[in-house]
């Protein structure tokens, strides 16, 4: 048997006996051994009988030996505080988007392992749902991996869950409880041991109308009918980073 990679014409081959000793035999591609050889080959076998007479046969295949690029890791359904990702799901999961390149072929699947766990394998392409297993930080480590098989380096992203809201408590002009002025300082505390507290809301009324602002301690507030005497309440909101 001769093998060729030459288009068929058997100008260049390589001499095999046949059959096989243990069903298989190896066959060096002519580039394989240069930095910039990937690609698609066609190798050709031509098979011979005692007599001379010949039969050609062939197939192609892809070789790749460039390891596939992990760009991104985006969580879908994430709060983003100064870059850093959290979540609140109550059941623990995440939806996660991996953009993942690869140039001498294509991303097959992901290898996804939660801090120093376990792997999980899912297939590339649509976006995922990866349980965490508790609140906190959760550090989640991806590689890819192309069709030859190819394993790309790691690229981490930490996403901290937090299922606890803050503990808050409130008081009016440093707990007076009277005021001649309907311009008052809010004081808030707010305990929250995951992802702390992120944004602060003070309102008239319970519908909590307007845009979060960032958390602080203290805040200038204006009563509801400054001109009329009587029993105010202000109601605060706080949320955490998650």
């Amino acid at each position: 048997m001769r093998l060729a990679t030459d288009d068929g014409l058997f100008a260049t081959f390589v001499e095999r006996a046949f059959p096989f000793a243990v069903g298989q035999d190896t066959f060096t591609l002519p580039a394989a051994a240069a930095p910039d050889g990937d690609g698609t080959y066609t190798v050709f076998a031509r098979f011979f009988d005692a007599a001379g007479n010949f039969n050609d046969r062939q197939d192609a295949i892809r070789l790749d030996r460039t390891a596939p690029l992990v760009r991104e890791i985006r969580c879908e359904a994430c709060a983003v505080v100064n870059g850093a990702l959290f979540s609140n799901a109550a059941n623990r999961q995440v939806i996660l988007d991996v953009d993942a390149v690869d140039t001498g072929g294509a991303v097959a699947s992901l290898s996804v392992r939660i801090g120093a766990g376990a792997p999980q394998v899912f297939p590339f392409g649509p976006s995922f749902a990866l349980t965490l297993p508790a609140d906190g930080a959760q550090v989640i480590n991806v590689t890819a991996v192309d069709e030859a098989g190819n394993v790309s380096g790691n690229v981490a992203r930490t996403i901290t869950l937090d299922r606890t809201a803050p503990v808050v408590t409130v008081s009016i002009n440093a707990a007076a409880a009277r005021t001649r002025s309907a311009d008052v300082v809010v004081s808030v505390t707010a305990t929250d041991a995951v992802s702390g507290a992120a944004t602060l809301r003070l309102s008239t009324s319970a519908a909590f109308g307007g845009v979060p602002q960032p958390f602080v301690n203290n805040a200038a507030f204006r009563l509801l009918d400054p001109d009329v005497d009587g029993t105010k309440s202000v109601f605060v909101g706080v949320r955490d980073a998650a």
